[in-house]
């Protein structure tokens, strides 16, 4: 075990911001895709 909880736990949070803004363009996407089809 490396003492380097810090840093894991911002590497974890960094990692959890990059998921919320691939999730947001995905949401955007598929936002406009449903506005495309109606």
């Amino acid at each position: 075990m490396i003492p380097n909880c810090p840093l894991k736990k911002f590497l974890q949070n960094r990692s959890l911001q990059t998921l919320l803004i691939l999730i947001g363009r995905l949401w955007l996407i598929v936002g406009i895709l449903k506005n495309f089809r109606d």
